[in-house]
């Protein structure tokens, strides 16, 4: 097998604008995962790769996923380090990573449970923030205008797997009313309507999570009953988004798994 060598490679040019660039994973719909863990995942899901690399540096784990993924049609290509770490997006390169194309997963029907980003443009946050979706079992993610990207590399590695699993749609609001027409949905705000533990969260029910800059705006507001929050007993005025979207998702959760088991 050749190894690539150069910067210049028409292939690594294209690794690094996915990494680098919005429009360039909006126009080429693929996406970067790094490191053993996230290549693992998705041979597992049965992503689409287009390319794998690595810097001949790979343990029996890594080969098996390596060839999982070349068996669905990605082509593997091997590259010096130096070349590898010129497209990685982290400080530390692992020496493997894959591009993927984007995920395709279906809504299912019918859709009872949705979250819905506004305005959440810290990478960190909303890759968090998916972790904590789809480990609890939330059906869809919809992003609103003004979040980050969801294949942002730093956000598909807070992520941790989760864009293989949980269904994400980039909606405007005209449409996310449309998808959610009959849901019961509510705003979450530091410290403002009810608690998060005295809403009935059955049936059809959507949270909008964020407004991190500027507060949720008028759309996001209209879509609403009302707003809710989690219960702090310190004087620490708000939580970021991550850390509020896991304690409310954890209590949503465990009311519709104590409701669906009655």
């Amino acid at each position: 097998m050749e190894i690539i060598t150069s910067k210049a490679n028409e292939k690594i040019r294209l690794v690094r604008s996915l990494q680098e660039q919005r429009k360039a994973r909006e126009r080429e719909k693929l996406y970067v995962v790094e490191g053993a863990r996230l290549v693992e995942e998705a041979a597992a899901a049965g992503a689409r790769a287009r390319m794998i690399l690595h810097d001949g540096r790979l343990g029996p784990r890594e080969r098996s996923a390596v060839n999982r993924l070349a068996a669905g049609g990605g082509e593997v290509l091997e590259t010096t380090a130096d070349v590898l770490r010129s497209c990685s997006d982290t400080l530390t390169p692992a020496g493997l990573m894959a591009v993927l194309a984007w995920p395709e997963l279906a809504l299912p029907q019918p859709l009872e449970w949705a979250v819905i980003a506004d305005g959440i443009s810290n990478p960190g946050n909303l890759g968090s923030l998916m972790r904590a979706a789809e480990a609890f079992g939330v059906q869809a993610l919809i992003l609103a205008p003004g979040c980050v990207d969801a294949f942002n590399p730093k956000v598909v590695r807070g992520g941790m797997g989760a864009h293989l699993r949980l269904p994400v749609r980039i909606l405007d609001w005209r449409e996310i009313g449309a998808l959610l027409e009959g849901f019961h949905i509510w705003l979450a705000e530091a410290r403002e309507g009810k608690p998060v533990e005295a809403v009935d969260w059955s049936g059809h029910a959507a949270l909008i999570l964020g407004g991190e800059a500027a507060g949720h705006g008028e759309q996001a507001r209209s879509l609403a009953a009302g707003s809710v929050h989690i219960p702090m007993f310190g004087k620490i005025e708000s939580l970021n988004a991550a850390v509020a979207g896991g304690i409310l998702l954890y209590e949503i959760s465990r009311q519709r798994m104590k409701t669906q088991n009655r």
